[in-house]
């Protein structure tokens, strides 16, 4: 399990599972959500901040907006 603490104005906390390609996302408004089927290079993307914000900055958050919750292959299920 891979857990890594981000900056960014939505989003805390996102552990990962390589083994089961889950992703848990803690949100700064204190919401869980699991993700289900995630595959490792999505979750590099995400750490790595492949896309930019609205001001044109590398972002965790617009690159899980872009790749995630957008995107209705990834199940998920709030947890908290």
């Amino acid at each position: 399990m891979i857990s890594k603490t981000v900056k960014s104005s939505n989003l805390d906390t996102l552990d990962y599972d390589e083994k089961t390609q889950k992703l848990i996302v803690t949100f700064i408004s204190g919401g869980v959500y699991e993700y289900s089927n995630v595959e490792p290079e999505i979750f590099d993307a995400i750490i790595s901040e492949k896309f930019t914000n609205q001001k044109g900055q590398p972002s965790c958050g617009a690159t899980f907006v872009k790749l995630i919750k957008n995107n209705p292959k990834y199940k998920y299920k709030k947890i908290n």
